[in-house]
Formats: C-alpha cells, sequence, structure tokens
C-alpha cells in the first residue's frame, strides 16, 4: 500500500484505519467520481423493473432509470425496495437480523489515568456484566487521535447482547462507561468533553444458517439479469469484507453491461 493509505500503530492484530479517520475512505471515493454522479439527501421513494430496466424514485420526484442496478442498502432496506418486483428475496433479505450498538468517546488529561494504556483495550465477556461491550484507547491506537498531554477513549454499549442499552440517555451511557472503566484503568475526575453516537441497526448479525440464505438470495436475484447486492448484510461485516465485495460486484456489473451491450444510466 502507498505510504500515505498505511495503517498507524504497532502493526499488530486485525485493526486498521486511516491517518485522517475513516471518513477518508469517502472522500476519496467523492473525489474520484463525476460529481454529476452524486445525488446528496436524495431518500429513495421507490424502486420498480420496468421491462429491461430499473427505475429508482426519490421522495423529492426524481427519477433514475438504468439497465443495471446494485443495491448496496441494509438487507431490510433492501427487502422494502426490491418487494415491489420480487417478494420471495424481499422476505428472504427482511429476515436477516440486525443489531444497534452506541459508542461513546471520553476525553481526559493523561495524569487523570493510572494504567498505562498500553495495548489498544479489551473486550467485556458477558459473565462480567459490566454494562459495556469493550472499551478502546484510541489516542494509544491511533497516533493523532489526541493533543499531547491528552487521551482519548471509548467505550461500545448494545449489540446483540444488549439490545436496550440503546434506549438509555447519552447521559446514562456515559456514566455506565465511567462506571465500567474507573476500577479497571484509574480515572480521577471527570472527562474533559464526552460524545455519544447512536448506530440504530447498523450491525448485521451472520447467524447459523446464514450461508444458505444468501445462497438463496443470490440464486433468486440472478433470475432478474442486471440486479445485484452488495453490503454489509451478505457476504462480510467488515470495511476490508465489504469493500472486497464491492469490488467484486462492480467488476460483474461491468462485464455485464460490456457483454450485454449497455452503459447509459439517466437521471430526471
Amino acid at each position: 500500500a502507498p505510504a500515505a493509505s498505511r495503517p498507524h500503530g504497532s502493526g499488530d492484530g486485525a485493526f486498521r484505519s486511516l491517518p485522517g479517520g475513516l471518513s477518508e475512505l469517502i472522500r476519496a471515493l467523492v473525489a474520484a467520481l463525476p460529481a454529476d454522479r452524486i445525488h446528496l439527501g436524495q431518500r429513495v421513494a421507490g424502486v420498480t423493473r420496468d421491462g429491461q430496466q430499473y427505475r429508482v424514485r426519490t421522495e423529492s420526484g426524481m427519477t433514475v432509470t438504468g439497465d443495471a442496478l446494485v443495491l448496496a442498502t441494509p438487507a431490510f432496506a433492501t427487502a422494502k425496495y426490491i418487494r415491489s418486483f420480487d417478494a420471495q428475496i424481499a422476505d428472504r433479505c427482511g429476515a436477516i437480523p440486525y443489531a444497534s450498538a452506541a459508542t461513546v468517546s471520553l476525553a481526559f488529561p493523561r495524569e487523570a489515568i493510572s494504567h498505562p494504556l498500553n495495548g489498544s483495550g479489551f473486550v467485556v465477556p458477558k459473565a462480567e456484566n459490566t454494562g459495556i461491550l469493550a472499551g478502546s484507547w484510541l489516542s494509544s491506537k491511533w497516533p493523532g487521535r489526541a493533543p499531547a498531554g491528552k487521551v482519548l477513549l471509548r467505550t461500545f454499549l448494545g449489540g446483540a447482547r444488549d439490545p436496550r442499552a440503546l434506549e438509555l440517555s447519552d447521559a446514562e451511557m456515559v456514566e455506565r462507561s465511567l462506571q465500567a472503566l474507573t476500577p479497571l484503568i484509574g480515572i480521577v475526575g471527570p472527562p474533559l468533553f464526552t460524545r455519544v453516537y447512536r448506530w440504530e441497526n447498523a450491525n448485521a448479525q451472520h447467524e447459523v444458517g446464514h450461508l444458505d440464505r444468501v445462497r438463496a438470495i443470490e440464486a433468486a436475484v440472478n433470475v432478474h439479469p442486471g440486479l445485484y447486492i452488495t453490503g454489509s448484510g451478505y457476504r462480510g461485516v467488515g470495511i476490508p469484507d465489504c469493500v472486497a465485495d464491492g469490488r467484486a460486484v462492480g467488476r460483474q456489473v461491468s462485464e455485464w453491461l460490456t457483454t450485454s451491450g449497455f452503459s447509459a444510466v439517466s437521471a430526471q
């Protein structure tokens, strides 16, 4: 990989990021695409199939027509969009469960924490019942995440293990995080600031039987020429998995359009 894109940190483990955060990936994609092919703030109202073409209608009244359609939405959203022309695929996509989670970021002066903050954090076994799923030392994990003399920590709550955690207020999530972290890393005094981020229905759950379900979805999708699905709901939940799957689907679309003699997409 180019030096600018190599992950920082020790190089150990499976976790990777980008120097400016993962939003760098989105900014790079936007910069690489023609500006007139990106339509922001457009909520999809419906998707239909009209002969050989697919039509995507937005709530603002715009219609995008194409010979190929890639649905890179969560499986439950894909189910909603595809139901108008294939209820079987919709039912199977809609059966893929999703869990919600939240992350709590907390900043402290370095001297407020007695722990050396070596490594990158910890995962909490269910038996310990601390109210959080994991904790991470972001400023140890990735250089540049906190100024000199400060540290940035993050906790994870919710998930399939504790779905009701998302009912807590932001203040309650912060308090739960502090109660879990304080005895472990020796926190003294209040955080300099806190931020709570909620991810509703964001984590696809690949449960027992998921592979069979995905194979059935893929077989049903193949009945519709030019229709493709991708995203974390199907063949991998991690960012590397999603990137790899997106690239593979992109190649399939390109090959299909070339062999079928199609190439145009129009927006009205």
